[in-house]
């Protein structure tokens, strides 16, 4: 079996390895994926952009791929899955209509979990370019007594959409930010809670859970695309999974059908626990970067037959099976990372790193040049650890980290609270 990845990130490396280890599988192409010093076994980089879509599909053609598996959500959302499926492939990715609606449109995603009856962040309201909000911002501040608000980009900002504003006054300026750039928003009450990840496998009406995680978004006081995580989420009792089923996966999926979508793919939920009752943030249509990068290597079972049950709407099996081990990644960022990365910085000690004990370091933005690697992107490297709780997971992705040096690189601190050692 041939398989084909679609992105250059964490987590399209992290998707290429889970699958390569399947031993149905021959040979994994990601496009166009990353170039390293020392090709990984049964994986191999085309350099054809994620968004040559015609060209990606004449690829797959050529080396008769069996399932491809897209990552990035700017890929599903214009149509990629579509197209492939057309051209006769198994994709494991949602079309872009039910991708658009989940995430392409915060706006949209928002009126769906309120016709589903999902809790989310109420009340909140959807927004034009041309629209003012100044009357319902002092609504919130008001008569809700908010005491932040949140401003949502309604289209894809790479996970860099949101802005936590402390006073009327920053909402406003965050508003007119988006407006100035043609775009639409959400402007929302900032719920206070417990921020977790709950990703599952969809096909139609059949799902399966997949390990809990959580990530690390704010980064020098700017939301960031993820600069750290780690799996399981030890703060996600039985009984709080249970109200999460319940009351977010189900009435979702029953939503998406009801709408008329059939959904196949990653489908991530951002979830907050406030007061103990778990409410919808947000929904991903794909797999989320970094906690691809805790979640797939602690997956025990073969990924590939899985992902090609999905995709041609056959049988999940009734669990996955997870290393009992926790797993933390660290990412190392670029100069200037989240809002201008400066690349070209030259990297050093990444098979070091790889060296070390219970580590894998995953590739995303870096490219290799005459033997060397560089900083090509904002998100450098993910470094991840194994540790027996996700504290000491964390400790050993840090003790990893430290062997990689590049000038301007930037990490979180190593005092990120996510349990006891022990």
């Amino acid at each position: 079996m041939r398989v084909m990845v679609i992105g250059s990130g964490g987590r399209e490396d992290a998707l290429s390895r889970a699958l390569a280890e399947s031993k149905i599988v021959t040979g994994v192409i990601v496009a166009p994926g990353r170039k390293r010093l020392k090709p990984l076994k049964k994986i191999a980089n085309v350099p054809i952009p994620a968004s040559d879509t015609n060209g990606l599909i004449e690829l797959a053609q050529e080396n008769r791929i069996e399932l491809i598996v897209p990552g990035p959500e700017t890929q599903l959302v214009a149509g990629f899955a579509d197209m492939a499926r057309r051209a006769g492939f198994n994709v494991f990715g949602p079309s872009a209509g039910v991708a658009m609606l989940t995430e392409g449109s915060k706006c949209a995603a928002k009126r769906f979990m309120e016709r589903s009856g999902i809790p989310t962040a109420a009340p909140f309201r959807c927004f034009s370019p041309g629209d003012n909000p100044k009357i319902y911002v002092k609504f919130l501040t008001t008569v809700k007594k908010a005491h932040k608000i949140v401003v949502k980009d309604d289209q894809l900002a790479g996970g860099k959409g949101v802005t936590i504003a402390p006073t009327p006054e920053d909402a406003l300026a965050a508003a007119e930010k988006l407006a100035s750039r043609g775009h639409g928003y959400v402007i929302e009450r900032c719920l206070e809670g417990r921020e977790m990840t709950y990703t599952c496998l969809v096909a139609g009406a059949s799902f399966l859970p997949l390990a809990s995680s959580r990530d690390y978004k704010v980064f020098n006081g700017k939301m960031s695309g993820g600069m750290a995580a780690i799996s399981p989420e030890p703060r996600l009792t039985p009984e709080l999974e249970a109200k999460i089923l319940e009351r977010i996966v189900r009435p979702t999926i029953k939503g998406l059908i009801a709408e008329g979508y059939c959904y196949c793919g990653f489908l991530y939920f951002g979830i907050i626990v406030v007061n103990d009752e778990p409410l919808l943030l947000e929904y991903n249509c794909r797999l989320g970067d970094p906690e691809a990068q805790v979640i797939l290597p602690r997956l025990l079972d073969n990924l590939a037959p899985v992902l090609l049950a999905g995709a041609t709407l056959g049988k999940f099996p009734p669990t996955l099976r997870w290393d009992p081990r926790a797993a933390a990644t660290v990412v190392l960022a670029a100069e200037g990372y989240p809002e201008s990365p400066v690349p070209g910085a030259e990297i050093f000690g990444i098979e070091e790193a790889e060296a070390e004990p219970d580590t894998i370091v995953y590739r995303a933005g870096s490219d290799e040049r005459d033997g060397k690697i560089f900083v090509s992107g904002g998100r450098v490297l993910n470094v991840t650890g194994f540790g027996a709780t996700p504290r000491r997971a964390l400790d050993r992705a840090f003790a990893s980290a430290a062997k990689i040096k590049f000038a301007g690189m930037q990490r979180i601190s190593a005092d990120w609270d996510v349990g006891p050692r022990d």
